[in-house]
């Protein structure tokens, strides 16, 4: 073979080499698209005023208004629920049998209704969640407590809700810690998931960053170069304690935990 043939040849080959790139490629090539089918739909769900449990007393009024705004909000943002609302009917003044009759017209299968009282020491809210085809209560809770909690009651009440009627966990309770760097030098924040509750946790002056929630959230971990090396710190969330946890020299990194807790993944770049 002279050296034009073999040309010719090795031309051929890289040819087909190519084609056969090509339609390997065309054949794995993936598409990500959304079409028209079967489309999710919302459960509907009346959500009726909450009323004061003392109805002349204007921190009553405020406090359920308050409340109830926030279960709304929660409700909402679980795009679980059709919320229907009517504020003006007389319904929202009774659970008894025409009101519910009327809240089940606007073609909603669930009622959410509540009382709520506020004082300077102590905040109670009685919630229910009514089955409108059977007249039923499937759901009643009872909280009392500091007015500062009267946010996070209202939000476990909301992911009651979510459990009972779609069986899946809600949301609204859960917190989120995150590294903001505000004041000047990067520390550890909480606040809720809706954006309320801001808490600077970490005053460390320094770089702090990569926090992780233990198992049970009450503890958070992160990295700071308070001390100059990356090291990795605990916060006690209850007891409002920041301690170090890792000093190894080199990277300390916490990761994510085990789900019984007792096991964690980090990175650490001693030795």
């Amino acid at each position: 073979m002279n050296q034009r043939q073999l040309k010719r040849k090795s031309a051929a080959v890289c040819l087909l080499a190519l084609l056969c790139v090509r339609a390997a490629a065309a054949q794995t090539d993936v598409y990500i698209g959304v079409a028209g089918g079967m489309e999710y739909r919302k459960t509907a769900l009346a959500l009726a005023l909450f009323m004061p449990a003392r109805p002349g007393e204007r921190s009553d009024q405020e406090a359920s208004g308050e409340v109830r705004e926030i279960i709304r909000a929660d409700l909402m943002f679980s795009r679980y629920f059709d919320v229907k609302e009517e504020p003006l009917s007389t319904a929202n003044l009774s659970n008894g049998k025409d009101s519910l009759e009327f809240w089940k017209t606007l073609g909603a299968a669930w009622l959410v209704s509540g009382k709520v009282s506020r004082g300077e020491k102590f905040w109670t809210m009685t919630a229910r969640l009514h089955d409108l085809e059977s007249g039923k209560v499937l759901l009643e809770k009872f909280y009392q407590g500091d007015p500062r909690v009267m946010r996070k009651a209202a939000h476990l009440f909301s992911d009651d809700v979510i459990m009972r009627v779609t069986g899946r966990k809600g949301i609204a309770h859960s917190r989120i810690a995150f590294s903001n760097d505000s004041t000047g030098a990067k520390e550890i924040y909480t606040v809720d998931y809706d954006g309320e509750n801001l808490a600077q946790l970490t005053k460390d002056r320094s770089i702090a960053l990569l926090p992780r929630w233990s198992q049970d959230a009450s503890r958070v971990y992160y990295t700071t170069y308070r001390y100059g090396n990356p090291d990795m710190f605990e916060i006690d969330m209850k007891a409002g304690k920041v301690r170090p946890f890792t000093t190894f020299q080199g990277l300390n990194i916490p990761g994510g935990f085990s789900p019984d807790g007792m096991t964690m993944v980090a990175t650490l770049s001693r030795g």
